[in-house]
């Protein structure tokens, strides 16, 4: 499999850098927010005396991020309509992709997803492979694991949706069955809020169809849950998770809650023992050490380490930022919300997928029929006001 993140990490840093001649004057001040954040985490990690640098940009690599999407901020270098026509075509090729590793793909050990538990059968045994499906994909990919890229896709489409035009309900229908088939209980969270955030858009006369479709994808989302569910919480490893995170926190004084653990503070060896199965999201430095990154959540990660302050920042620097490029006060909940539901399960805002979603949101051309749009002004409050004349994100 080709490395698919890399290559993404690598046209982003290159788009990026092709938008740095000149930054938009609406984005200067999360630009320079988000600088004098990461300034004093990394003040706070030289005097700490540590050299594992690789390890702190990982964990704050949200923030790091923050500092290219300024470049994009109402930038308009996205045109509508060529995105509508790449977000269908991906949602299709995501849905012959899941099905066919669903139905003609290959068998996964459940040690791909779970973490083995003491007195249980072993991962990789006959019996294991049985419980996936022999010659079934349980959790298939295009580009990786699909909580990740799912969250891309929902932010192409939601953004995208607007231009599609006569077919965008039809690649609607399409999009929800790719995300019942791919399993994903984050991205069918995401679809639901994608869906509310569409009807909230259309006519109220339709109200009555609307619920009712609310109520099918409802309930296909709890079927989805029930099905993958059946140990209960115990049997799902986010639960585990929160579990090591509280063992962690169990002693934090309140002030600690709010700015977080000293930059770049490992886990207890007694939980990165717990943890032992996810090796590979121990330490690049020390494999023996392991970091916040194993908790998975970005959540439970953004908490211990950036605190709540932390992470209210990153939320509202992230919906000034998007507000700024044009999009509506729902529009920015919707995307955020996918955000955040996606950070309960996977590292959300600090995967290169969701910064890919971001970006274009940012830098969509929102004008209708894809014209420049109308100066901006500044009204009495000082707020951004927007081209008010059309359904456009």
């Amino acid at each position: 499999m080709l490395p698919a993140e890399t290559i993404l990490e690598g046209v982003l840093i290159l788009a990026t850098g092709l938008l740095m001649a000149r930054i938009d004057a609406d984005a200067r001040s999360i630009l320079l927010v988000a600088l004098a954040y990461l300034s004093v985490k990394v003040a706070l990690m030289a005097l700490g005396g540590t050299d594992r640098w690789v390890d702190f940009f990982q964990a704050y690599k949200a923030f790091f991020y923050l500092l290219g999407f300024a470049f994009f901020v109402n930038r308009r270098c996205f045109d509508g309509r060529r995105l509508a026509k790449v977000s269908a075509v991906l949602v299709v090729a995501f849905f012959i992709k899941y099905s066919y590793s669903l139905f003609y793909g290959v068998a996964v050990p459940l040690s791909h997803f779970n973490t083995p538990q003491p007195g249980t059968v072993d991962p990789n045994s006959p019996e294991a492979l049985d419980a996936v499906g022999v010659g079934l994909d349980a959790r298939p990919g295009i580009y990786h694991e699909n909580n990740f890229e799912l969250v891309m896709l929902l932010m192409m489409f939601y953004v995208s949706f607007p231009y599609a035009g006569r077919w965008r309900n039809a690649i609607f229908v399409v999009l929800v069955a790719t995300v019942l088939i791919s399993s994903s209980r984050s991205g069918a969270l995401g679809l639901v809020l994608v869906y509310i955030g569409l009807c909230m858009r259309s006519s109220n006369r339709l109200w009555p169809l609307h619920l009712f479709g609310l109520g099918a994808v409802g309930y296909a989302v709890y079927a989805l849950f029930a099905r993958r569910d059946t140990l209960g919480l115990t049997g799902i490893d986010r639960y585990r998770f929160l579990q090591t995170f509280l063992v962690e926190v169990r002693r934090w004084p309140l002030w600690e809650y709010v700015t977080g653990s000293y930059p770049l503070t490992p886990l207890s060896p007694g939980s990165c023992t717990t943890l032992s199965f996810y090796k590979d999201l121990f330490s690049y430095s020390d494999p023996g050490v392991c970091y916040s990154v194993i908790l998975h959540s970005y959540l439970l990660r953004a908490i211990f380490d950036h605190g709540l302050l932390g992470l209210i920042l990153l939320c509202v620097l992230l919906g000034m930022a998007l507000s700024r490029s044009g999009a509506r006060c729902r529009d920015v909940v919707v995307l955020l919300g996918i955000l955040l539901i996606s950070g309960l399960s996977v590292s959300a805002f600090n995967s290169v997928f969701s910064a890919i979603g971001l970006v274009i949101a940012l830098g969509l051309n929102r004008a209708p029929g894809g014209g420049p749009l109308p100066p901006a002004v500044r009204t009495s409050e000082g707020v951004h006001r927007r081209w008010e004349g059309s359904e456009h994100l």
